[in-house]
């Protein structure tokens, strides 16, 4: 059972429901004289799609009761939305309407295929004498001004796809008979054959998609011939060189199929394809033709060559070679793979003693006071953008971190280098502010920095004691690097950090936002011991009451455990804390009244007086401080976000 569509011109035959593939079940009598008897028509050319099973049918006028012509666009809508695979046939159709406009170019004259470019002016009209390469009907040549010259025909129904696909046959066939000699394609074997049943995808990978057993080679042609019946078909072109014959198709419109592979193997000559298609209704040049035809290596494929059994023979060898050789190859990497994972796994076990044993009190306070280097530091610190000496350097500069050791040299050289970097040396814009992002810093320090050094056998992630038998989990490099922009953020150099980024609220000054924090954080580091290993926890004693709403700012993992509060001073905070919720409480009153009447709709952060930032609430549209703000910022709404009960009401 065949499915066509029958074209008439620039439109297409369709029944009057609309249906534009007939099928013809008959197969008693030729296509020619089945189109004949159902629509009257004469057929001019065929174009089969096998993988699609349609035939296209281009044929003369007809005249058929209960059938209409429609528009090449109308069919395609048609047949998109009413036919199985319809946008496959669809592209089909376009393709056809946007070829239709192309004027035949080429003519026949003396048994020679000639260009209209080739005509002279005085040859216009029927005086050219050509005739065209499809129907053999007289051609006129039409050499206007306006329109580009093309041949024609005088009124007489023809296919123009077809005449100017005959006219690249002959061309073909001319130029390389006139150059004797042509590009054969090489061979080459596919692995999917051979190496399907690999199940390693290393192995797979290491095996070239493809091996050459010959390669493409210009020969010498003794004669060519134009569609000379040998056996049951009719090739393009036969050559014969060094005196073996070799068949040639040139596929412009219509490509090899299967029945004919096969006669052509019963045949047993050797057969390639030429892939002119992109020439098919294009202006093209015989230089250009005589390219593609010769020696474009991409445009042609064997169709059939006897060399093919020898040569997936011999593909079989090649690729068992490169199936044992990248075996060989993953087996050797695994071997280093297994080497190479059990010196990590050492250099992270003594790693990790390391740290431990530095974490000992009296072993930590050894090396935090070796690292102490006054001269290095002064020179350092003087090539920075702050342009200040060590005497001079704020205090919060030289804060004593826990871990600290991860940066073997004086606390006040990688400190001022990271302000300086991150900070100090920061444009700041009011639409667009400059931002901290941890995994940033990290990746500064650890590929492009070149102030500070860093030890890396203090950078595996382990659990140590800190203090009377306190067991926490560190990562210096990373809690070393958070703590400390963390005090920046007490301090007000940064807005609180939500998913490990943080907004730059100042830049280019060494005098801390919040003088509050600076003299709370600065007199919390004169009380403690610097060589307490647990020296961040004993300075946020000082820094925030438990429970306080302050801890907003603080580093994560932190925070005192109630368990062990160890001084007076702490008690004394924890039993009067009652009289601190209070005075918080009158501080937020007071800040509220302080920003009542400001404009939340601006762009510049709004504070009241005791340098508490305000926001407004998009959802309850009530004003709220900092630290009751569950989300908050973006362009366009610097001052406003979610407070926490609406966003718990949200998530409940």
């Amino acid at each position: 059972m065949e499915r066509f569509i029958v074209i008439v011109g620039k439109t297409i035959l369709s029944t009057l429901d609309d249906r534009i593939l007939f099928t013809r079940k008959d197969d008693s009598c030729s296509i020619e004289e089945w189109l004949s008897n159902t629509f009257q028509g004469r057929l001019l050319r065929q174009e089969a799609h096998h993988q699609l099973n349609i035939n296209f049918l281009y044929t003369s006028d007809i005249k058929s009761p209960g059938y209409k012509l429609i528009s090449v666009p109308t069919a395609r809508k048609l047949v998109e939305i009413s036919t199985p695979r319809g946008r496959d046939i669809s592209d089909l159709l376009s393709d056809l309407q946007t070829g239709r406009t192309i004027q035949l170019k080429y003519g026949l004259r003396d048994d020679r295929i000639i260009s209209i470019l080739e005509i002279k002016p005085e040859e216009r009209g029927l005086k050219c004498n050509c005739t065209c390469p499809g129907c053999g009907l007289p051609l006129v040549a039409r050499l206007g001004k306006k329109k580009q010259w093309h041949f024609a025909h005088q009124g007489e129904a023809c296919d123009i796809a077809a005449a100017q696909q005959t006219a690249l046959h002959m061309l073909a066939k001319d130029i390389i008979e006139d150059s004797k000699k042509l590009l054969f394609p090489g061979i080459s074997i596919e692995k999917d054959d051979y190496t399907d049943d690999i199940e390693d995808y290393r192995v797979q990978t290491r095996i070239p998609q493809t091996i050459e057993y010959r390669k493409a080679t210009i020969i010498k042609c003794d004669a060519v011939s134009l569609e000379k019946r040998i056996s049951n078909i009719v090739p393009d072109i036969m050559v014969t060189a060094k005196g073996r014959g070799c068949l040639i198709e040139v596929a412009v419109t219509h490509f090899v199929d299967e029945e004919k592979k096969q006669k052509i193997k019963e045949i047993g000559l050797p057969l390639f394809e030429i892939d002119l298609s992109d020439l098919y209704n294009s202006e093209f040049s015989r230089k250009e033709l005589a390219e593609a035809v010769l020696y474009n290596p991409s445009n042609r494929t064997w169709i059939f060559n006897p060399l093919y059994d020898d040569a997936k023979r011999w593909a079989k060898e090649q690729f068992s070679k490169y199936i044992h050789s990248a075996e060989e190859e993953i087996e050797r990497q695994d071997e280093k793979e297994a080497i190479k994972a059990e010196k990590k796994q050492q250099r992270r076990e003594i790693g990790e003693k390391r740290i431990k044993e530095i974490f000992k009190p009296d072993n930590y306070q050894k090396t935090v006071a070796a690292l102490a280097n006054e001269e290095e530091a002064a020179k350092q610190i003087k090539l920075l953008h702050m342009k200040t000496d060590i005497d001079k350097l704020p205090f919060f500069l030289n804060i004593p971190i826990t871990g600290e050791m991860v940066f073997p040299c004086d606390r006040r050289i990688w400190q001022s280098a990271l302000f300086d970097k991150f900070v100090f040396n920061r444009n700041s814009e009011d639409e667009n502010k400059p931002s901290v992002h941890i995994k940033r810093v990290q990746k500064w320090i650890e590929k492009y920095n070149k102030q500070f050094p860093i030890d890396w056998t203090l950078t595996y992630k382990t659990v140590v004691s800190v203090s009377r038998g306190e067991k926490k989990t560190i990562s210096l490099l990373y809690d070393v690097v958070v703590t400390f922009f963390n005090y920046l953020v007490y301090l007000g150099f940064l807005e609180p950090f939500v998913f490990q980024e943080a907004v730059v609220r100042q830049s280019h000054s060494l005098e801390p936002p919040n003088r509050e924090h600076a003299e709370i954080l600065y007199d919390a580091i004169n009380k403690v011991d610097w060589y307490d290993p647990a020296v961040d926890d004993r300075i946020m004693q000082f820094l925030t009451p438990i429970g306080s709403a302050s801890n907003y700012y603080l580093p994560r993992n932190r925070t005192m455990l109630l368990n062990e509060i160890e001084n007076q001073e702490t008690v004394i905070r924890k039993t009067n804390w009652e009289d601190r919720k209070k005075e918080i409480e009158n501080d937020r009153a007071t800040g509220l009244v302080d920003v009542q009447d400001k404009d939340f709709d601006g762009n510049e952060p709004i504070y009241d007086k005791f340098d508490w930032r305000w926001l407004k609430c998009s959802n309850c549209e009530k004003l709220f401080r900092a630290d009751q703000m569950a989300s908050y910022g973006g362009r366009g709404s610097i001052n406003k976000g979610i407070c926490r009960k609406c966003s718990n009401d949200w998530r409940s």
